[in-house]
């Protein structure tokens, strides 16, 4: 069995450094103080860090949406007027290399030797 001097309900003597305090208090209500202490230092923290985690959120929101009306004005700058788009691309025939359909002849029809060469020479 524990005496009144040892157990939690009896007054406590703290000496910090050379510094004596008698706390009329009992070692239970000075823990139960203690870990009421802690906890609510720990939440004076989490609730600055907090704060300063939302005005981030509210300025990245802020970027985000500014992005946003970037790009949507960009695509719409881009946007090329729609209509309808031609069959085949274009041909462009390079001057120097004989038997180029030009941009008269018919997609998939070659046109033949030029004239003047013998055939199988181009």
């Amino acid at each position: 069995m524990m005496t009144a001097n040892g157990s939690p309900l009896s007054d406590v003597e703290l000496s910090l450094f050379s510094w004596h305090l008698h706390i009329p208090l009992p070692l239970g209500v000075l823990l139960l103080l203690s870990f009421l202490l802690g906890a609510l230092v720990f939440y004076v923290i989490a609730v600055l860090a907090s704060l300063r985690d939302r005005r981030e959120l509210e300025q990245l929101r802020k970027r985000v949406a500014e992005l946003e009306r970037e790009k949507a004005a960009a695509l719409q700058a881009a946007r090329i007027p729609s209509g309808p788009l031609p069959q085949m691309p274009p041909v462009v025939p390079m001057p120097g290399i004989p038997g180029m359909p030009g941009p008269g002849t018919l997609p998939g029809h070659h046109p033949g030797p030029p004239a003047g060469y013998p055939p199988g020479a181009y």
